[in-house]
């Protein structure tokens, strides 16, 4: 959690906007609260992807990539074959070619998020990193 307080101060005010609604369910009655979820983050360091691959459940749905380097600019592409796309963040754009993509490169502190809404698995290819700026591939499996 002490990682998020790194970020700038626009993502903060993102993220806190996601906690807030969450907290709100959380003040519902038993009958009507959503789930609990565990969004997951990849970190990009210099030395290359963590974790690397990627576990996670369905429910967690939300994956936010944190770029956590000293000086790397990333860009990402996730690769969603032909399972649905249903969001990403403001720095990702939808591609007819089943992927979601980076607009533009992303510095430390910065991050980019999509959800996953079917089970699978899915390529994540990251450039720009200084372990290998041609790309490093990782793989996150939704079960």
């Amino acid at each position: 959690m002490l990682t998020f307080f790194r970020y700038k101060a626009a993502n903060l005010a993102a993220l806190y906007a996601l906690f807030s609604v969450a907290q709100s369910f959380a003040e519902l009655p038993p009958a009507l609260q959503i789930p609990d979820s565990h969004n997951q983050v990849i970190i990009l360091k210099d030395s290359g992807i963590e974790p690397n691959p990627l576990r996670m459940k369905l429910s967690d749905s939300i994956v936010f990539v944190l770029n956590d380097s000293k000086d790397s600019l990333a860009t990402v592409v996730f690769d969603f074959g032909k399972k649905q796309m249903h969001c990403s963040g403001s720095n990702l754009e939808v591609g007819d070619d089943g992927t979601i993509r980076s607009k533009r490169p992303f510095g430390p502190r910065d991050f980019a998020s999509t959800c996953f809404h079917e089970k699978g698995e899915y390529k994540l290819t990251v450039y720009g990193l200084k372990a290998r700026p041609s790309g490093l591939v990782s793989t996150i499996f939704v079960e």
